[in-house]
């Protein structure tokens, strides 16, 4: 079936409903790295439904998502999503002639001169590229493979053909000590901003967890420094994908620093290679998929709504709950769950 016809009936106007703003399409969960940090799901459940659909199976997916109206925003990911190759160009012109926006998150390793052009061409915007220390050291042992020049390489040439490069950085215990140097140096290549990402428990960063999660000191110097390199180069977009509850810091100013917050289920939607629905890209939970149900009526499930209405027992009464949502549910769940795995572990080796 070709791009005409996957395109047949996304161009009729609909009732605008509640928009879910972004969707996280997981287009494979193969990776060119093995970081130490990967919070997909599937590293760390044995049980989560790896294969891929054969054929023209991720463009049913992606036929699916545009279905609904409810979806403004199309984010590219994976796994590592240039693994598809040119595969990857025809899914962001079918997002693109729907009317929606796309924007793509790779390691860059793959990305060529060539699919960086048609990237701009289709309007696709930021690529956000992952580029974790200006050590390339760090870099590396973080990703466990050599990747840094790749990255910086990447962020280089989508600078130079006009796009919008965007660094992408997980702050762990390991990069945020150079936490300042590192955004120098993106500027320096030609970042057109940065997104700040803390760390996260989940997939295989739960293995290594204790030895990456940054301290309550590290995520408040971290702030400040980004805060200040905000207000110095106010030509640059600085963000933090994973809300930093005000408790956490201690304040609640964060300058031009765009903060997020957790809305998984409401404006966020996570769905992978085979159709599944997800509240995030974080969360293991599956609440449905897009190719045997309707994404509108998923989005009404009660699974997904139940996903986000307890509030957290520290979080009751806070004046600050509405702007933060108690921190990153996806992280909170995933965790929980490893820790009862490590503890029903520990148990049937005593009894052994």
């Amino acid at each position: 079936m070709g791009l005409r016809d996957r395109m047949r009936g996304f161009f009729r106007p609909e009732k605008q409903k509640k928009p879910v703003l972004a969707a996280a399409l997981e287009l494979t969960p193969r990776c060119t790295a093995d970081c130490l940090y990967c919070y997909n799901v599937w590293k760390s459940h044995p049980d989560y439904p790896a294969g891929e659909l054969q054929d023209d199976g991720i463009f049913r997916v992606m036929d699916a998502l545009l279905a609904s109206n409810r979806v403004t925003l199309v984010s590219l990911t994976g796994g590592e999503p240039l693994l598809l190759g040119e595969k990857v160009l025809e899914l962001a012109a079918m997002a693109r002639l729907a009317g929606k926006g796309v924007n793509l998150v790779t390691n860059g390793y793959l990305l060529t001169r060539d699919l960086a052009k048609n990237f701009r061409r289709l309007g696709v915007k930021p690529i956000e590229i992952t580029l974790l220390s200006r050590d390339p050291g760090v870099h590396n042992k973080l990703q466990r493979c050599d990747s840094h020049a790749r990255a910086v390489q990447a962020v280089e040439m989508v600078a130079e053909l006009g796009g919008q490069p965007i660094v992408g950085i997980v702050g762990t215990r390991l990069n945020m000590p150079r936490l300042a140097d590192t955004l120098e140096f993106v500027k320096g290549l030609g970042a057109r901003g940065v997104m700040f990402t803390r760390f996260n428990p989940g997939g295989e960063g739960l293995r290594h967890w204790q030895e990456l999660a940054p301290s309550k000191r590290d995520l408040r110097e971290a702030m400040k420094t980004l805060i200040s390199f905000a207000a110095a180069n106010p030509e640059m977009s600085i963000s933090c994908g994973v809300p930093m509850p005000p408790c956490v810091l201690g304040f609640t100013d964060y300058g031009r620093v765009s903060m997020g917050y957790c809305n998984a289920g409401g404006d966020l939607v996570g769905v992978d290679w085979r159709g599944n629905l997800r509240p995030c890209n974080h969360s293991s939970l599956i609440t449905g998929n897009i190719l045997e149900k309707p994404l509108d009526d998923l989005l009404e499930s009660k699974v997904l709504k139940d996903f986000m209405a307890p509030v957290p027992q520290m979080c009751v009464g806070c004046q600050f709950y509405e702007q933060c949502k108690g921190g990153c549910r996806g992280a909170s769940w995933e965790l929980a769950w490893f820790l009862r795995q490590e503890k029903a572990g520990k148990s049937k080796a005593k009894k052994a």
